[in-house]
């Protein structure tokens, strides 16, 4: 009991219990925590994502759709198709062609192909496999550099799928995406290894192509803002690319798909493109048609097109915002379920005044937030998850002690109230709402009226502590001696006790429990209440049966249970004629009626009682029942 009374007098504990939960569930859960955080990221992106409208026109697609097919033919189209629609988009002055596009086979019209790629910058595309179980071998890689950071940083490809070597002459990047295991893309390897070279993803590819800056620079970076590396280019000090410990650019999705401006193919080719729509713009090349095969689930929905992930990174990396999760997250993020700590702390302490689960919402809402904008505005991605956990944790455990706490305190108040009051009459009060409405009932029952008479002269005799004692070993006698035989002790009056019996209860266990009094109330009050100068203490009950009049009365502030009625009333005035006729025990009429056919009774005739206008005849246990 002295443990329970420590935790939940104890506001710091569940705060403690909620960050030990916090840290196992991280620990023991942490691939779970890494997946939910990523399932849940994806809304935070379609949020962001929802805020931008602006068309953007530096990177323009031009898109093999639908109706392109249902034009010009199923897709692959032949090399001379191709051709046809780059030189379509080389007509419109673009300053660069990135094309999500292999051509990993030998086929006719690769030389006329391989001429118009030479004829303006263009970027092509290639695979290169992670762990695939058969791996490939198709083509020839190209734009690869010698790496050092092949060994460790960077991950290995075990397979290619390359353009033919007769498409040799230009740039080539990577479209391999890192799946996630729900299958959506949301990382990207920025270099990946092979033979010892690496190979840059296509986006990054482009950049290098358009401004000239072939060669990045691996650098481990140590700042706790920091991303845990990145690739700086080695002619431009502002161009830099965080990378995490796997060498994986996390991609992002600020931009909305809809804000995406695309050319159909068909248009293209059938020249019904206004002429300055690519003037200096980047034009991405690649196929959205169901026969294109390039559909992979993202944050942005299900079914997005491959070619949607080059697009974000290339516009985010025009504007210098890939997001990154800083080397310090983990002490970010710690540091802020320490505030969370302190405030809910602070709201527990104010629980009166503040809604805890509100407030905790609050807090939820507050995480959410800050996560949002440091991603919008500082592009940092960081961990949220387990704040998240800790937060509910922590307020379902407050929740929890403050619940218990409040039973613990009904049930000492109940237990203070079961006291003063029938078990039942406390039961009730502790479970409603205070009130000053009338509460009664009328209830046939038996009642035992047993009073210490000469009790008052006593009380004048001797000190108060002693008198005390008298009165509450009689009250212990009393209500020991009335629950054993199956009654309840209604109300103490004065140096009175009033027991009650109800329904089945009223048996003879009534005569049985005050003989029972009479008796013990004898052997603990004969001897040492018998002084010359003073009447001794003695006990005498008075027994009847019949209705009474049981309830709560007053007003709100100051309330009273009491029974009464002309059966209490009897009883009341039988107890007091046994003084005068010598007999501990009397009983009314109507206990004797019940009684008769199973307990000897004799009658020791009929007796006005005090204040009563008319005799009633009275009964004494015979002596020998």
């Amino acid at each position: 009991m002295m443990r329970m009374n420590t935790l939940l007098t104890n506001r710091y504990i569940p705060t403690l219990v909620a960050g030990i939960l916090t840290v196992m569930i991280s620990i023991g859960l942490q691939g779970s925590i890494h997946h939910l955080e990523a399932k849940l990221g994806d809304s935070v992106w379609q949020l962001i994502a929802n805020t931008g409208d602006q068309p953007e026109k530096r990177i323009i697609v031009v898109d093999i759709d639908e109706n392109s097919l249902a034009q010009y033919g199923a897709w692959p189209w032949s090399r001379a198709q191709i051709t046809h629609l780059l030189a379509a988009i080389r007509s419109h002055g673009p300053a660069l062609r990135i094309l999500d596009i292999v051509f990993p086979a030998a086929a006719e019209g690769d030389e006329d192909l391989a001429q118009e790629l030479t004829q303006m910058p263009t970027v092509l595309a290639q695979v290169l496999t992670l762990d695939a179980q058969q791996a490939p071998q198709s083509g020839d890689l190209q734009g690869g550099a010698l790496n050092q950071q092949c060994q460790q940083n960077f991950p290995v490809a075990n397979g290619i799928i390359a353009n033919t070597h007769k498409l040799q002459a230009i740039n080539a990047g990577h479209i391999t995406p890192k799946l996630d295991p729900d299958g959506a893309v949301r990382r990207l390897p920025a270099q990946i290894c092979y033979q010892g070279r690496s190979y840059p993803a296509l986006s990054l590819a482009a950049i290098s192509s358009a401004f000239s800056e072939q060669q990045y620079q691996y650098k481990r970076q140590t700042d706790w803002l920091k991303p845990y590396a990145s690739l700086e280019s080695t002619i431009s000090d502002e161009f830099t690319l965080p990378i995490d410990q796997q060498g994986d650019l996390l991609i992002p999705w600020y931009l909305p798909r809809a804000s995406i401006t695309a050319i159909s193919a068909a248009d293209m080719l059938a020249g019904r493109v206004p002429a300055d729509w690519l003037k200096n713009a980047w034009v991405l090349i690649g196929a959205t048609a169901f026969g294109g095969g390039d559909s992979i689930p993202t944050p942005q929905g299900a079914a997005v097109a491959g070619l949607e992930v080059h697009m974000q990174l290339l516009t985010a990396m025009l504007d210098n915002k890939i997001p990154y999760q800083p080397n310090g997250a983990k002490a970010i993020q710690a540091a802020w379920m320490l505030i969370c700590a302190m405030l809910l702390l602070l709201a527990d302490s104010y629980s009166s005044k503040i809604n805890r689960q509100w407030f905790a919402l609050l807090l939820l809402s507050a995480t959410l937030f800050a996560h949002l904008q440091l991603l919008q505005q500082a592009q940092l991605w960081l961990p949220w998850i387990n704040s998240i956990i800790f937060i509910t944790l922590t307020t379902s455990l407050h929740t929890a002690r403050a619940h218990l706490q409040t039973r613990q305190q009904a049930e000492h108040l109940y237990q203070n109230l079961s006291s003063y009051l029938p078990e039942h009459v406390a039961k009730r009060i502790a479970g409603q709402e205070l009130s000053g409405a009338i509460s009664a009932r009328h209830e046939n029952v038996l009642v035992l009226y047993a009073d210490m008479r000469n009790f008052s002269a006593w009380c004048d005799y001797l000190p108060a502590e002693q008198s005390g004692a008298i009165l509450h070993s009689f009250y212990t006698l009393a209500d020991q001696v009335i629950v054993e035989n199956g009654g309840e002790i209604e109300e103490y009056v004065g140096d009175a006790v009033i027991g009650i019996w109800r329904g089945a209860a009223q048996t003879t266990n009534a005569l049985n429990a005050a003989r029972d009094i009479v008796a013990r109330g004898d052997v603990l009050f004969g001897d040492t209440t018998r002084l010359e100068q003073l009447p001794p203490i003695a006990i005498g009950v008075g027994i009847e049966q019949g209705e009474v009049l049981i309830g709560s009365f007053g007003p709100s502030r100051r309330r009273v249970h009491t029974l009464l009625g002309k059966t209490l009333t009897t009883a009341m005035r039988l107890e007091a004629m046994t003084s005068e006729l010598a007999q501990p025990i009397i009983i009314g009429e109507n206990a004797h009626n019940s009684w008769q056919t199973h307990i000897q009774m004799q009658s020791i005739g009929q007796f006005f009682l005090p204040n009563s206008a008319k005799p009633t005849e009275l009964f004494i246990p015979a002596l020998s029942a």
